[in-house]
């Protein structure tokens, strides 16, 4: 039996990715593709414990301006452009606190007792290239039965 394409309905992936800087330190010069949407957010130290560690700093976040449909050719991607940055800002990236990526998965087709059944594979060259990059990845599944699964890295 052959699929109507049209009527499939793929999973709606999103991804982003957040990085703090506190007030003063140097920011890494990141080369975003123009596709990317960037904005930098006044916010405190998202790890800091005890109120008066709470340092004031901006929060960068950026995500694509499209809707992912392959999430490891996204991954790819985001490897990619963050290992073409130059040497001073790859010290300054590694140097940071809290680098954070994030990638859903939304599919409303999917029921929530499949998840364990259905499978999420990230190739072991990605999850290095990942972990070089010191990225926190969560990876987030939203079934159609509104509960939800998160998996950190």
């Amino acid at each position: 039996m052959t699929l109507n394409p049209d009527l499939v309905r793929l999973p709606d992936w999103g991804f982003h990715l957040s990085y703090w800087v506190a007030d003063g330190d140097p920011a890494p010069e990141v080369p975003f593709p123009r596709d990317w949407e960037v904005c930098g957010v006044p916010d405190f130290d998202p790890l800091a414990m005890r109120h008066q560690d709470r340092r004031r700093g901006l929060i960068t976040l950026a995500w694509p301006m499209y809707h992912p449909s392959n999430p490891m050719v996204e991954l790819d991607a985001v490897c990619r452009f963050l290992e073409q940055m130059t040497a001073e800002a790859m010290a300054i990236w590694l140097s940071m606190q809290d680098r954070y990526l994030s990638v859903s998965c939304g599919d409303i087709e999917m029921d929530a007792a499949e998840l364990s059944t259905r499978g999420f594979f990230i190739a072991p060259e990605l999850m290095q290239r990942l972990r070089r990059l010191k990225i926190r990845l969560r990876v987030s599944f939203h079934p159609h039965a509104g509960t939800r699964m998160n998996i950190d890295y």
